[in-house]
């Protein structure tokens, strides 16, 4: 299932992280709910972070065919963080 995602003409960016912790979080829920996905990192430590700031500290990239679903998966979880409403 995960090699499908090494494709990344089958696979679509769907939310721009903002850390270490959020990514392992979403990972695991989307995982829970059947929808394998890749963190895909910008922050990159040996340079000091310094696309950090430009690129964010990285992107949840799903399957094109489960990009709604993880989209709702992730709003709700979102909404249950009380976090503003983010529109992706």
């Amino acid at each position: 299932m995960y090699e499908d995602l090494k494709n990344t003409d089958e696979t679509i960016a769907i939310y721009e992280l903002s850390g270490v912790i959020e990514a392992e979080v979403l990972e695991n829920i989307l995982a829970a709910n059947g929808i394998p996905c890749i963190i895909r990192r910008f922050h990159d430590e040996a340079l000091g972070g310094i696309f950090t700031g430009e690129l964010g500290w990285g992107r949840i990239r799903v399957m094109k065919r489960d990009e709604i679903a993880a989209r709702q998966i992730i709003l709700e979880y979102l909404k249950s963080k009380d976090q503003p409403d983010y529109e992706f």
